[in-house]
């Protein structure tokens, strides 16, 4: 989420902070936050399964 981004860019070494990625800007199917998966119950828990699972494979065929 946007506090972890904050975080991550604040601890990064001068000139890098252009490889700090939201795992979602891979996501074919949309941007944004990765849902916590603790309010929705085990579709939740699936749901962001999916969202992590097709990102990083987007992300390695990037890679590639």
């Amino acid at each position: 989420d946007s506090e972890n981004e904050r975080n991550l860019r604040a601890d990064c070494p001068d000139g890098l902070e252009h490889k700090i990625r939201r795992m979602r800007g891979w996501d074919p199917e949309g941007d944004g936050d990765v849902p916590d998966p603790y309010y929705g119950g085990d579709e939740g828990f699936e749901n962001v399964f999916r969202i992590v699972d097709r990102s990083c494979r987007a992300m390695l065929e990037e890679l590639r």
